[in-house]
């Protein structure tokens, strides 16, 4: 209801309300029955783009930092789930003659998350980029298409894991495993592509509507 209301707003003229409205009507189309086991974060503002690689330069300046942790279960594990990431990106206009002119947005993401003693690990190293055009002249509006390449790396540490097949019936967990685990250190390569809508009625006020879709590969 509210991305309704904000269509009538008198900034929006005829052509750009049936735009939105038709980009809007796309974006809740695409949304299904979602699912994952991706790094999440109650300060999520604080790197905005582990969410979407459209909001890379979606700020008002020159650039940005930022750093977010995230430890769980620490009362109940000695080694609590631990994620971190951290992430740098840069704004650029692309005619800084203009009062309001398109922006280029780049940027880099790192990311870490372990799994109590198990040892699983994820890593990650992404670069960002994001092209924000202006649909105005007072820089309202601006519709942003974003990317995002990534190397992550997994790895497990096996020798603290045990198996039922390991159990001798007596003392503990000593017999040899007949499982067949797969290789526990390897890296692989990521894709992600997002979409995002800056509304901006006064300096203090910034809305943001947009998705991503990541994993492509």
């Amino acid at each position: 209801m509210l991305l309704f209301q904000l269509l009538k707003h008198r900034t929006f003229n005829q052509p750009m309300r049936k735009f939105l409205f038709f980009l809007i009507t796309a974006i809740l189309l695409l949304i299904n029955d979602l699912s994952a086991q991706d790094k999440h974060f109650t300060q999520y503002f604080a790197v905005p783009t582990t969410i979407n690689p459209a909001l890379t330069g979606a700020f008002q300046g020159r650039y940005r930092m930022g750093i977010v942790r995230r430890d769980q279960w620490r009362q109940t594990l000695d080694e609590p789930y631990a994620t971190f990431a951290g992430g740098v990106d840069v704004r650029f206009e692309t005619d800084y003659d203009k009062k309001v002119s398109d922006a280029v947005g780049v940027g880099i993401l790192f990311f870490n998350d372990k799994v109590d003693d198990s040892g699983f690990r994820t890593t990650q190293m992404a670069l960002s980029g994001a092209y924000h055009k202006a649909l105005d002249q007072s820089g309202v509006h601006f519709l942003t298409i974003g990317g995002q390449m990534a190397i992550n790396q997994r790895s497990v540490n096996y020798e603290n894991l045990t198996f039922e097949d390991q159990y001798n019936g007596i003392s503990g967990y000593s017999l040899p495993t007949g499982e067949s685990l797969p290789e526990n250190n390897f890296a692989f390569f990521d894709l992600a592509v997002g979409i995002n809508y800056t509304f901006s009625p006064s300096h203090r006020t910034n809305l943001y509507f947009g998705a991503a879709i990541h994993h492509l590969l």
